[in-house]
C-alpha cells in the first residue's frame, strides 16, 4: 500500500513475492477493494489503501520507510524521476536526497509546468522538515519554484532568502543545483529586471563556474507557459525603459539562456514595439524571432512568437495571414504543445469575448480547467484574465469583481506591472459600465500614470470600446486648465485613438453591461433631438443649420448620449434609442 498504483513487478519488489501477479489479478476479480486499472497495472480502492497504511503504520515488524525506498530506485531505474523523489521523501530519511533531486531536475523532460506544480503541490503542502533541507539545500530553490508558480509571495520570497543564505552550501552538493538556484534567482520580483541586470554580479561568479553551457536547456520552464513573452516567466517591461537594456540583458542573463536568447531577443522587442503600438515594428522583429527559431529551441518559445504573430496581424486588420498564423499556432500544440492547449482555448476566446460574445464567453467558462480559486496563480494567470473577461460579457458582475480583485493582489505582490495595469483597467470597465464613474476615472488615471513612463498603449487600447468612454473624460481632464496630473495629452489622445480604431471592429467586453444595469435610460430634451435629427439621416454641419447650435455643442450632446446608452457610435446609438422607445 506504500504505492497509490503498482505493477506486477512494483509489487514483486515491495512483498517479496513471486507470485505477485496472480495474487493481485485473482484479488481484482474476487474483491471490490483492488481494480485493474490498465495492463498489469493495479490499484487499492483509496478507502482501503489508507486502511493497510493505518495498519502497515502500526505493525512494528514492517519498515515503511525502507519500502518507500525500495519504490524510489524502482521509479528511477524506470526513469519516473517525480515518483522516485516523492518516495523517497516518503521514507523520512532524507540522506541521499540529492540524486533523486538531481534527476528530478535535470531529466525529468517530460513534465510541463503546470504538471510539475502538481507535484510540487503534494511534496510542500505537508510541511518538509528542516533536516530535510539540511540534507539537500537545494530544497530551498525547489520550494521558492512552487510558491512562485501557485501565487504565495510570502513563502516564496522566504524560501528565496533561505535560498540565498545556503547558496555556497548548494554548490558543493553539485554544480548542476547553481542554475536552478539561478533561475529562481531571476523570477525574484523584489528587484527589477533592469536593476537585476546591472546586479548580475551577485550570481555570474556562479554562473562562470557551474554553468558554462547556459541553462536555457535544462531550466523547467521559460516562460511558464504564458503566451506574451515580454511578460512571462517575469515582466521583462522595466527593459523598455532604457536605451540598451535589451543588448544587457542579453551579455548577462541571455548568455544563460544559450540558444534560446536569440529568437528572444527580437521576440522581446517585438512585444515592446506592440504595446507602445509599433505594429509594423513589431511584426519586423517578430517575423524575424520566427526566423531564428531552430529545430532544437524550446517549444514554448514558437508557441510565444506564434502567439504574438496573430495578435500583430489581427490588430493590423490583415485576416488572411492573421488565419494562417493562427492556424500554424493550433497545428503547432496538437502536435507538439498540448501543454498549451488551455492557454490556446483561452486566446481564442478572448478573439471573441472582444465582441461581447456570451455564447463564447459560457463556453470557457464550461471548460475543465477553468475553475474558482481563492487567489491567483502563476501558471494560470492567463486563464485568469480570460475568466474575468467572461463574468463582463455575461454581466456577472460580482465575480468579475471577485476574479480583477484576485488578479490585482497577485499582480501587485509579484511586480508584474503591465499586468497590473490590465487588471486595473478591467476594473475601470467595471465601475464605469456598472454607474461608479468618479471611482472609474481614479481608477483609470492611477493605472495610466503607472504605465506612463514605459509609454504602452495597447493594454489600454485593446479593450476597445469598453474603455472608450472613461478614456475620454481622462482626456478632457487633462485638457482642463486645473489639471495638475503628470499624465502626457499626446500619450492618452494615442490611446484613444487606438482604442476608437479597435471599438469599430469590435462591440467590446461590456457591451451587455449599460443594458444590464436596472436602471432606465433617460436622454436630456437635446440629445434626443440631435439623435433624432441622425436617425433622419444629417450630418453634424446639417444639424447645425437646421436648429443653429454650434457643432461642437452637438458633438457633446451625441457623446453624452451615447454614453447613457451605452455606445459608440450614432448608428448604434439610434438602433438602441428606438428600441428603448426614446425616439
Amino acid at each position: 500500500s506504500v504505492a497509490d498504483d503498482f505493477d506486477i513487478s512494483l509489487a514483486k519488489a515491495l512483498s517479496g513475492r513471486e507470485d505477485a501477479g496472480e495474487i493481485m489479478e485473482q484479488l481484482s476479480r474476487t474483491n471490490s477493494f483492488m481494480s485493474q486499472l490498465h495492463g498489469d497495472t493495479y490499484r487499492y480502492h483509496h478507502l482501503f489503501q489508507d486502511f493497510l497504511r493505518e495498519k502497515a503504520a502500526e505493525a512494528v515488524h514492517i519498515d515503511t520507510g525502507a519500502l518507500h525506498k525500495r519504490a524510489a530506485l524502482y521509479y528511477r531505474n524506470r526513469k519516473d524521476y517525480s515518483r522516485a523523489l516523492r518516495s523517497w521523501l516518503d521514507s523520512g530519511d532524507y540522506k541521499g536526497i540529492d540524486t533523486f533531486l538531481y534527476h528530478f531536475l535535470f531529466e525529468n523532460r517530460k513534465e510541463v509546468v503546470a504538471q510539475h506544480a502538481d507535484f510540487l503541490r503534494s511534496v510542500f503542502e505537508r510541511d518538509l522538515p528542516e533536516k530535510a533541507f539540511k540534507a539537500a539545500p537545494a530544497l530551498y530553490a525547489l520550494g521558492a519554484w512552487y510558491y512562485y508558480l501557485t501565487g504565495r509571495h510570502e513563502e516564496f520570497e522566504a524560501h528565496l532568502d533561505l535560498m540565498y543564505k545556503h547558496l555556497p552550501q548548494i554548490a558543493m552538493k553539485g554544480g548542476k543545483f547553481i542554475e536552478f538556484a539561478i533561475a529562481a534567482y531571476s523570477t525574484d520580483y523584489r528587484t527589477g529586471i533592469l536593476e537585476k541586470v546591472k546586479q548580475f554580479k551577485r550570481v555570474e561568479r556562479y554562473a562562470k563556474l557551474f554553468t558554462p553551457n547556459g541553462l536555457g536547456g535544462n531550466v523547467v520552464s521559460i516562460t511558464h507557459n504564458m503566451p506574451y513573452l515580454h511578460k512571462s516567466n517575469v515582466d521583462y517591461s522595466g527593459i523598455a525603459l532604457e536605451e540598451g537594456a535589451l543588448e544587457q540583458l542579453g551579455t548577462t542573463f541571455g548568455v544563460l539562456l544559450g540558444a534560446e536568447w536569440g529568437y528572444m531577443k527580437p521576440c522581446l522587442s517585438a512585444g515592446f514595439h506592440y504595446e507602445r503600438n509599433m505594429l509594423a515594428a513589431a511584426l519586423a522583429d517578430n517575423t524575424k524571432a520566427l526566423s531564428l527559431f531552430a529545430e532544437g529551441n524550446r517549444i514554448e518559445g514558437l508557441v510565444c512568437v506564434l502567439v504574438l504573430q496573430h495578435s500583430i496581424l489581427w490588430r493590423q486588420s490583415r485576416t488572411g495571414e492573421a488565419e494562417k498564423a493562427l492556424a500554424r499556432l493550433a497545428e503547432t500544440t496538437r502536435a507538439k504543445a498540448s501543454f498549451f492547449t488551455p492557454n490556446l482555448a483561452a486566446y481564442r476566446a478572448r478573439l471573441a469575448l472582444a465582441n461581447g460574445d456570451k455564447e463564447a464567453a459560457r463556453a470557457w467558462l464550461d471548460n475543465y480547467f477553468v475553475v474558482e480559486t481563492g487567489h491567483a496563480e502563476m501558471t494560470s494567470l492567463y486563464l485568469h484574465f480570460t475568466t474575468a473577461r467572461a463574468h463582463l460579457v455575461l454581466g456577472e458582475i460580482e465575480k468579475a469583481a471577485l476574479c480583477i480583485g484576485m488578479l490585482k493582489d497577485f499582480c501587485k505582490n509579484f511586480g508584474r506591472s503591465t499586468d497590473a495595469c490590465e487588471a486595473a483597467i478591467l476594473e475601470t470597465v467595471l465601475l464605469w459600465h456598472t454607474g461608479r464613474r468618479s471611482e472609474a476615472a481614479a481608477v483609470l488615471a492611477s493605472a495610466l500614470e503607472s504605465i506612463a513612463p514605459l509609454g504602452f498603449v495597447r493594454v489600454v487600447a485593446d479593450e476597445g470600446a469598453a474603455i472608450l468612454p472613461p478614456l475620454k473624460r481622462i482626456f478632457a481632464a487633462i485638457n482642463s486648465e486645473t489639471y495638475a496630473g503628470c499624465l502626457c495629452r499626446a500619450s492618452v489622445s494615442e490611446m484613444l485613438l487606438a482604442a476608437h480604431s479597435f471599438a469599430k471592429a469590435h462591440r467590446g467586453v461590456a457591451a451587455n453591461l449599460s443594458r444590464q444595469s436596472g436602471k432606465p435610460v433617460k436622454l436630456s430634451r437635446r440629445q434626443a433631438q440631435m439623435l433624432a435629427l441622425r436617425a433622419q439621416g444629417n450630418s453634424n454641419p446639417q444639424i447645425s443649420e437646421i436648429t443653429g447650435i454650434a457643432i461642437p455643442t452637438i458633438k457633446t450632446h451625441l457623446f453624452y448620449a451615447y454614453q447613457k446608452l451605452g455606445v459608440n457610435n450614432a448608428m448604434d446609438a439610434i438602433l438602441r434609442a428606438q428600441e428603448l422607445g426614446l425616439l
